[in-house]
């Protein structure tokens, strides 16, 4: 009687393309049937993912492009259904044969669909789900790479700077996945992009949003603090009006963006070949600045090493001739 079984049982082709068909009907009228459809097979699909046919139902969703299917169609869907469909990616992003990503490559050539997983910030109803997607998609060297060589990067300043908290806050954190876990491909992308990426940066510094401005202050010390963008804290900190901008965050009514202000504009003044702009700037504020610095963080006495620096950068200070 086990053919009986066998012959009810679905192959991963039958499941994929259940998955395709359903999707292209949700959007009509038997919608409730159809989103049932896509649940049920895209459950099955994450426990195929976890046996035996992986590869099989792998190879499956690439040949019909059913990834890309799966974001337009994303705000249809119920929401267990969107969480099962994040997991699906990340399982499908994890999967690996000898030293390759399967899905890694296939998503390098088909970037419209890690596009599409991007522009999932603009719609609030499925922007969580796309950004779990994505942070796992910036975890791979290739994909970073596609996301930091495409103008579509820049579409992350937008999303950082969105009044939705949720959606700043997981857009900033795959921003800055890209930019600090891939080090050489950061290095490449912001000598090659500096101004315009700077133009934008500096926005994101001026933030009227607490909580980003905090943040890009801080990834912005770890970035320029980063031994391989050396030449790029170099461009940075001879420009006159960085240091301006950073002096005016100095005087932050908030004392924690005080504190993560000056971890920059200590770069400034710690460079050894500090040019004449910079010089004269320091050199007109140094009084100010001698007395700022004796005075901030004063609470933090017990943090031997936080104040044998501000003592060492005062002396700096009161030395410019």
């Amino acid at each position: 009687m086990s053919f009986l079984f066998r012959s009810k049982t679905k192959t991963p082709q039958d499941t994929v393309h259940n998955v395709k068909d359903a999707l292209y009907r949700i959007d009509g009228p038997d919608w409730k049937k159809a989103t049932e459809e896509v649940s049920r097979n895209v459950q099955l699909m994450k426990v195929m993912l976890s046996g035996d046919e992986a590869g099989p139902i792998s190879q499956e969703v690439y040949k019909v492009d059913l990834l890309q299917l799966l974001i337009m169609k994303l705000p249809s869907l119920e929401f267990e259904t969107r969480k099962d469909v994040a997991n699906v990616f990340c399982v499908l992003l994890r999967r690996q044969i000898s030293n390759r990503y399967p899905t890694v490559d296939y998503l390098s050539e088909k970037s419209h669909t890690l596009f599409a997983i991007l522009h999932g910030f603009d719609n609030p109803e499925i922007a969580l789900n796309c950004g779990t997607i994505l942070r796992d998609c910036t975890k791979y060297p290739p994909l970073a790479k596609v996301l930091l060589d495409s103008p579509e990067f820049y579409r992350f300043f937008k999303y950082i700077q969105s009044d939705t908290f949720d959606i700043s806050s997981d857009a900033f954190s795959a921003f800055k996945d890209i930019l600090t876990r891939h080090k050489e491909l950061t290095f490449t992308f912001l000598t090659k992009d500096y101004d315009k990426f700077f133009d934008n940066y500096n926005s994101l510094l001026m933030s009227p949003n607490y909580v980003t401005k905090r943040q890009s202050l801080k990834l912005l010390s770890e970035i320029l603090m980063c031994r391989i963008n050396f030449p790029v804290m170099t461009k940075f900190i001879d420009f006159p009006e960085n240091l301006k901008m950073i002096m005016n965050l100095l005087r932050d009514p908030s004392k924690n963006i005080q504190v993560e202000a000056y971890h920059v504009f200590k770069i400034f003044v710690a460079n050894p070949n500090k040019v004449p702009p910079i010089i004269e700037i320091l050199k007109k504020n140094q009084e100010k600045l001698v007395v700022y610095l004796d005075n901030l963080h004063s609470s933090r006495n017990d943090d031997e090493k936080f104040n044998e620096e501000k003592e060492y950068l005062v002396n700096i200070v009161r030395q410019l001739a």
